[in-house]
């Protein structure tokens, strides 16, 4: 049969799935309008965007209209307030993508689709059933609709009201104020018609959901400036508190048994809800002091006290110090160099904490129903009363260097940060009862290294060129762990496929797996961080009115877990499957070193070419009102180099997380776009 089925795939001419799936050339459009103005009392900016995008999966894509108008008022002349507002709102449409176990998402029904059977529906609209998987992408694509609505409002307000004006000192009294306000609306409709609710007690569903977060802030401090002009010194102080409030709800209704045609939760056979809510106050206070001597030294020492609803002792304020000291060698009298512009010495110290997850403190209870009443369980995450925050501490040293007017710069940094009481989410043993539980685990310890170098090569008359160039690297370790080693959360399916291990001595991110030919155990086959990176922007300018800008970026070292191979090798439609599959799958329980991929890579991120009309031209050619004009064409994620097996070596299947990055299985492909870029003055 599935000869047959090749046969008259071969004849009729092999269809490229890829493509059809992920070949669209979507459209994009931003414009954008902002004007400015006002008195000596008043002034203003007023802004507005709206963006268009097409996706490149056919009925996907994104919408954006967003305003903001800030605002300016000096009430006198030791009275100002400065108010800022932002709308946003979008429309995200989806399609049904990412990893499932079932079949029925693009990716992993485009991994069991080979290209001489036809998905395509015929002239009434009818999709054939996939004959190798219980879901057809095109008839999902086509017909289920996934679309998240979001309004979000973000305003603050700062008022400054100077207390104390004399020739040698000020006071002021600063007050500030913020709101970010984001409600989300989510729906998706999968309509009873779709191949993979054949069999189903219950066809077609409709989903449902709303989330709002509300997080406010207030800031309230002196500042006082006294400078004392016979000794050179200078000397500001800074005192006060801050007050920062988040409260999230968030509803999901999913119905199941649609009734053809309906979209309404209430127009199904079955219901189901969930809820969930959050709250979190946080309160600090603060004190900083900064000394100045004749812009040559530059000392500054601070303390800072929070606490946290998060934290198991809701009334404990955690303190936090810091300490840095500024040397500008150059500024000194004894400097004669003159080749050299600027030179600084940089040395800082400080903490900062950073709190467990909300619940973290609590082992909550969720409610079941048996035999038509409604009882509690206990759920599968279990609290820790006394989780604390973790504490980072980072010492650092740096030289900043200005060299020939100008011409070149240069920026070295290394440091050293430890992570105390780090809070890690862990999961646990069937046998305990609970799945999972955030603690106080030990303690992370990073090394690292920066270094920035801004160049101008060539400057002359008709020609410009600006060069910066970045390098960071950095060194983790978990230099302790209280509890025994295990998987990060989002870390893998195993170590048979290859998985990230929190270990005692190791890495964070390292990649641990099963390699027969090391022996019985798990080996380190891998690590997720990059041995170093790069950056390269570089900016041309030719007579004053064409430039040309190229940014790139590089990333040396760093493993993926590739699973997507993987699948495509079960499913028999790999690229190479003929090739080397057979040898791929017979590891496949034997050792997971195929599955860890180095994932280093060289992207080209940006280029843009834009030339500016000289303002003589403007008033002849377009009218006197135009204060100027450009034009101009930019292209995003040109060319990536990279030895790894897949589409983008920048993925991660389980979202955002702390450490467990670098697990791919079957992502959506990232997109090239080119935009054309008119903007003028009036």
């Amino acid at each position: 049969r599935i000869r047959q089925m090749f046969l008259a795939g071969q004849a009729r001419g092999f269809i490229n799935y890829e493509d059809e799936l992920y070949g669209q050339a979507g459209r994009l459009s931003t414009t954008r309008i902002s004007a400015a103005g006002g008195n000596e009392s008043t002034t203003f900016y007023v802004t507005g965007v709206i963006k268009d995008d097409q996706g490149i999966v056919e009925r996907t894509g994104y919408q954006k209209q967003s305003g903001r108008v800030n605002i300016t008022h000096r009430f006198s002349d030791r009275a100002n307030v400065d108010v800022s507002t932002n709308y946003i709102h979008s429309i995200a449409r989806r399609s049904l993508t990412g990893n499932d176990n079932t079949g029925t998402t693009l990716g992993v029904s485009l991994a069991a689709t080979p290209g001489f059977i036809d998905l395509r529906p015929d002239a009434n609209g009818v999709y054939p059933d996939h004959p190798f998987n219980p879901s057809n992408p095109l008839q999902v694509r086509d017909l289920a609709d996934i679309d998240e609505t979001t309004n979000r409002f973000i305003g603050s307000a700062r008022f400054t009201y100077n207390l104390l004006q004399r020739d040698n000192q000020a006071l002021q009294v600063i007050g500030e104020g913020g709101l970010d306000y984001f409600g989300l609306d989510q729906s998706a409709v999968f309509p009873r018609g779709l191949q993979f609710y054949q069999g189903q007690d219950l066809p077609g569903q409709t989903i449902q959901g709303r989330t709002t977060n509300l997080n406010t802030n207030l800031r309230g401090l002196l500042v006082h400036s006294l400078n004392l002009p016979n000794s050179n010194l200078f000397f500001s102080t800074q005192g006060g508190f801050t007050y920062f409030s988040q409260a999230a709800d968030q509803t999901t209704a999913v119905a199941s048994g649609l009734l053809s045609g309906q979209t309404n939760v209430d127009q199904a056979a079955s219901l189901q809800t969930d809820q969930f809510q959050l709250s979190q106050d946080d309160r600090a206070l603060f004190a900083q002091e900064e000394i100045n001597w004749a812009n040559r030294i530059i000392g500054t020492v601070g303390v800072r006290a929070e606490r946290s609803s998060l934290n198991g002792d809701v009334d404990k304020y955690y303190t936090y110090p810091k300490a840095s000291v500024a040397i500008n060698v150059s500024n000194f009298d004894f400097w004669n160099v003159s080749a050299v512009d600027l030179l600084k010495l940089r040395f800082a110290f400080g903490q900062t904490g950073n709190t467990a997850p909300f619940g973290s403190r609590y082992t909550t209870f969720g409610s079941a129903t048996i035999d038509g009443n409604l009882g509690i369980t206990i759920n599968d995450s279990r609290g820790q009363a006394d989780v604390e925050p973790e504490t980072a501490t980072e010492i650092e040293g740096g030289v900043d260097l200005d060299l020939f007017d100008g011409r070149a710069s240069l920026e070295f940094t290394v440091y050293r940060k430890v992570i105390n009481d780090l809070v890690l989410t862990r999961q646990l043993p069937p046998s305990s009862g609970f799945a999972t539980e955030t603690i106080n685990a030990g303690q992370l310890t990073n090394k690292g290294i920066e270094i920035g170098l801004n160049l101008i090569p060539v400057q002359s008359d008709n020609f410009q060129w600006v060069s910066r160039t970045s390098f960071w690297a950095n060194d983790a370790t978990i230099s302790e762990l209280n509890v025994p080693s295990f998987t990060a959360l989002g870390g893998g399916f195993g170590s048979t496929l290859g998985v990230i291990r929190i270990e005692e001595g190791m890495s964070p991110t390292q990649i641990i797996g099963i390699d027969a030919e090391q022996g019985e155990g798990d080996f380190v086959l891998g690590d997720v961080a990059p041995d170093f990176q790069m950056s390269f922007f570089n900016d041309f300018t030719f007579w004053d009115n064409l430039s040309l800008t190229v940014f790139g970026h590089w990333k040396a070292g760093g493993d993926v877990i590739n699973l997507s191979e993987l699948l495509l090798d079960l499913f028999g439609t790999t690229a190479d499957y003929d090739a080397n599959a057979a040898d791929r799958l017979a590891l496949l329980g034997v050792s997971a070193t195929p599955f860890v991929q180095d994932a280093s890579y060289f992207k080209l991120r940006e280029v843009g070419l834009y030339y500016r009309v000289p303002a003589r031209f403007l008033g002849s050619a377009i009218g006197s009102r135009v204060r100027n004009l450009r034009v101009g064409v930019s292209a995003t994620n040109l060319l990536t180099i990279t030895p790894y097996k897949s589409y983008d070596p920048e993925v991660h299947n389980f979202g955002d997380t702390p450490v467990a990055s670098g697990v791919e299985v079957l992502p959506f492909p990232s997109s090239r776009s080119v935009l054309f870029h008119l903007s003028f003055g009036l």
